[in-house]
């Protein structure tokens, strides 16, 4: 079984919000997100008011 690195996930998710990803890179995230909980992240992510408002409770 192969070990899964996080850091290759968080990179996929990262160049699919600044749309920077090749099919292959597509293919990969759309399994990823077949797990519900990164579904879930990877829509907050995406949503900038969701994301304005964390930042804003920092200031």
């Amino acid at each position: 079984m192969k070990k899964k690195n996080i850091y290759d996930d968080a990179s996929l998710i990262k160049k699919s919000l600044i749309k920077d990803l090749s099919d292959k890179e597509q293919k990969e995230l759309d399994q990823l997100l077949d797990d519900q909980s990164l579904q879930d992240v990877y829509k907050e992510l995406s949503d900038r008011g969701y994301l304005k408002k964390q930042f804003m409770e920092y200031e």
